[in-house]
């Protein structure tokens, strides 16, 4: 038998914190859990002794809450597409329906705004003089929709990625290295670094005249 013995605001009213006695033989102890204001609605919860069957949906309840504080949390470090947030959520041990339920809700408050998320990591990543193709695969990676993605490249749609090339080869080389008799792969190895950021042979080219 479990005993519920009081409830209480908590985080400006965003939270309601239940406190409740669990009974029987091999335990007597009082534990906190807490539920969102339409979920203790939605639970018509009362003080007083109830079966264990409600126990049940305040577990779930409090999974939920301590999901999205999780998903607020690495959101506060880190912008994040819907389907990684949940996979981390997934990867913390929280069920499928409280990961899906988090980020519907994380969404509804524009805490997720995939879109403008993407187009931001698609201009971090200019910064970092990537090329077009590890923008994109970099996008993919972070679980973001084929439609974000599409919107994030608009964004940098008027970028010269040849310069940003150029701009990249400046950097770790001053001017693209030569094939030389004691170099002979000098060239070969930094075009394949040049492809590995994600530039075109064209582009590559172009930068290396420029």
């Amino acid at each position: 038998m479990i005993e519920i013995k009081s409830f209480r605001a908590a985080d400006g009213g965003s939270l309601i914190l239940c406190e409740i006695k669990i009974c029987d033989e091999d335990c007597n102890e009082k534990r906190t859990y807490r539920l969102l204001p339409e979920q203790y609605k939605e639970l018509r919860l009362k003080k007083g002794e109830r079966s264990e069957d409600v126990l049940a949906d305040i577990l779930d309840a409090d999974e939920l809450c301590r999901a999205l504080r999780s998903g607020r949390s690495s959101l506060a470090h880190s912008a994040s597409s819907e389907s990684a947030l949940k996979q981390k959520l997934r990867m913390k041990g929280f069920s499928a329906r409280s990961a899906e339920r988090a980020v519907e809700i994380l969404v509804g408050e524009d805490a997720i705004t995939e879109e403008e998320d993407a187009a931001r990591e698609a201009e971090r990543c200019l910064k970092k003089l990537w090329g077009k193709n590890r923008i994109i695969a970099h996008l993919r990676s972070k679980g973001y929709r084929h439609e974000s993605i599409d919107r994030a490249l608009l964004s940098i749609d008027d970028t010269d990625f040849s310069d940003v090339c150029r701009k990249a080869i400046e950097k770790k080389w001053g001017s693209l290295p030569k094939n030389t008799e004691e170099e002979p792969t000098a060239r070969d190895r930094a075009v394949a670094s040049l492809l590995r950021l994600g530039f075109t042979v064209s582009e590559i080219n172009q930068a290396a005249k420029q």
